[in-house]
């Protein structure tokens, strides 16, 4: 049966089209119906449940993909792609600038996190900063700078004399040069057909390129740093460094205070809390009626400026891990690791008189 047309042509008529109509589909039906008011007018109960058809066959423009809304006369006149009165709401590239980000943590830190209180780091670390040091053979090989030696193999120093290479570095230095040493390679492989330097030429093509992009100021001293290091681990002689050209090193102090450069990326820096922010918290902890987790929540970001802990310290203080002294100081632990190299605890207090208010 064909739709009654008394509530639809007023809705037409008042300018609520199918996809303005989806907007007011998952409210509540009074406050649809409020909504709707001025338009549809007083409604009698025949007139009501025609209103209710017309709402729930409009549901499905909420919940279909942007190809739903591009019928055919507009598909035959405008093209598939032209842009519905819809596409604003559905661009991607605005999901994309308001969509939260998240980086999927590394092998590495993913075997911190299992790291439990007095297990040693040194033995995570000296195993992934072996696995890394394989991978820098294999980019000097590619490059055809360095060949591993076979007459050391058996003997009770070859690993260690195979893994001079890396020259006692530390494991975020290496994985950089890595990187690229990996991407210099594939760019001499690429544009020139041998897998490394050969003149001074070849590297200013490949900071002209990154220039071109455009890089950081900071790119090109880091690429000439991954040269020094390649040359150095695969202990070229002084003559075939490309490092040692004085030409180079000219052309890298040009390109550094050529004048244009784009500033880096903006350092995230956490903002200080002001006084007035500090004492919102302290007596959003202290009322009773408020929400329990909205009073915890306040609590922890207080904690975080009484005991100057990151953001990260957080993950590491379980609950078993915060006293209550008869004192009334609040004593607790951290079990993150830092800087150093094993996974160490770290106490903190805070006193009673820790608040404002």
């Amino acid at each position: 049966m064909d739709e009654p047309r008394a509530v639809r042509d007023r809705l037409c008529h008042g300018g609520w089209d199918e996809v303005a109509l989806a907007g007011v589909t998952d409210l509540p039906w009074d406050r649809s119906l409020e909504i709707l008011a001025p338009v549809v007018g007083r409604l009698s109960f025949g007139e009501e449940l025609e209103l209710r058809a017309v709402l729930s066959r409009q549901s499905g423009f909420a919940t279909q993909a942007a190809t739903f809304f591009v019928d055919e006369a507009w598909n035959r006149r405008y093209g598939r792609d032209a842009e519905t009165p819809l596409a604003p709401l559905i661009r991607w590239e605005a999901v994309q600038r308001k969509a939260p980000a998240a980086k999927w943590p590394s092998r590495f830190q993913r075997g911190l996190e299992h790291l439990r209180d007095g297990d040693s780091r040194e033995k995570l670390e000296s195993k992934e900063r072996e696995r890394v040091v394989h991978l820098l053979a294999s980019a000097l090989c590619a490059a055809a700078l360095w060949r591993p030696d076979a007459d050391e193999e058996g003997k009770p120093a070859s690993v260690l004399v195979q893994q001079r290479i890396a020259m006692g570095r530390r494991l975020g230095t290496l994985r950089q040069h890595v990187r690229n040493i990996s991407r210099m390679a594939q760019f001499c492989t690429v544009s020139f057909g041998y897998g490394w330097f050969r003149q001074p030429r070849d590297f200013f093509d490949l900071i002209s390129s990154r220039l071109a992009e455009p890089c950081g100021k900071h790119v090109p001293r880091a690429l000439f740093n991954s040269v020094i290091f390649a040359e150095q681990a695969a202990e070229l002689e002084e003559g075939l460094r490309l490092s040692k050209n004085q030409g180079v090193r000219n052309f890298l102090k040009e390109v550094e205070s050529a004048g244009g450069w784009k500033t880096g990326r903006v350092v995230k820096k956490a903002q200080p809390f002001g006084v007035v922010m500090i004492l919102a918290l302290e007596d959003l902890v202290m009322r009773s009626a408020a929400q329990a987790y909205m009073r915890w929540y306040a609590w922890i970001k207080l904690l975080k400026v009484w005991a100057a802990l990151r953001w990260s310290d957080l993950q590491g203080i379980p609950n078993d891990f915060l006293h209550l002294r008869h004192e009334g100081v609040l004593e607790g632990k951290i079990t993150r690791s830092k800087a150093g190299k094993r996974v160490e605890v770290m106490y903190f207090y805070v006193a009673p008189e820790a608040f404002l208010l």
